[in-house]
């Protein structure tokens, strides 16, 4: 009796340890990043999973963690899930740093902080240093549209000449910026420019094409931007 008791132990021992290696290892792409102070901010991650178990697995994590100098200063509730093939998976997020998370770490003296996801076990870690608009990571803030009558919307006669639409943009850091402007659905201009040291920029339709004063009618003006960072 003694013998088969132990024997039992052995096996439920053995099984338990396999169960708990089924996730070798978490990576996350971009590992560290910068943020600016008062505002919220948004970042894109990457997590690739390593598994040592054949076949197809879930692997979740609930949710996400703030980390500060001392002790949680947020949290990301929202869960996160990547399905392993052949020992292998990859699972995306877009995460956004709440402005009041970037003031706790601040008051507490500290000038970074780390998120954090747990995925069966298996810890990965973004760094988040928090610096000002220019030395942040290039992103897009706070876009307006409007025309020559600083409104989101203009009355004007057939024909009306050199009608224009203007959009201000506000971003952090320096990077490429991207889009087109689009009337009724066609695209009448695209626009790829450098922009330097967090600040705000103002574009403008183009003069050719004209925007379509011929054509009687409600008309809608877009500007479309296809890389915010």
């Amino acid at each position: 009796m003694p013998k088969k008791a132990f024997y039992i132990f052995l096996v439920a021992f053995v099984t338990l340890s396999a169960c708990r290696n089924v996730y070798a290892a978490v990576s996350v792409s971009p590992s560290s990043v910068s943020v600016a102070r008062g505002q919220n901010s948004s970042v894109s991650l990457l997590y690739r999973i390593q598994s040592a178990v054949a076949g197809t697995v879930p692997v979740t994590s609930p949710s996400g963690t703030f980390v500060g100098p001392d002790s949680i200063v947020g949290t990301n509730p929202v869960p996160l899930t990547a399905m392993l093939t052949a020992g292998s998976g990859m699972a995306a997020e877009t995460v956004i740093i709440p402005s009041a998370v970037i003031e706790r770490v601040l008051d507490s003296g500290a000038t970074s902080f780390i998120y954090r996801r747990n995925f069966s076990g298996d810890i990965a870690d973004v760094r988040i240093t928090i610096t000002t608009d220019a030395a942040a990571a290039f992103g897009i803030k706070r876009i307006e549209l409007y025309f020559d009558n600083r409104r989101a919307e203009i009355t004007i006669p057939k024909h009306f000449p050199n009608l224009k639409a203007f959009v201000d943009i506000r971003y952090t850091g320096s990077g490429v910026l991207e889009g087109y402007w689009e009337v009724d659905g066609r695209v009448i201009s695209r626009v790829h420019q450098m922009l330097t040291f967090g600040s705000s920029v103002t574009l403008r339709t183009p003069e050719i094409p004209a925007m379509p004063t011929f054509d009687p009618g409600s008309h809608i003006v877009r500007f479309v931007i296809t890389n915010r960072g």
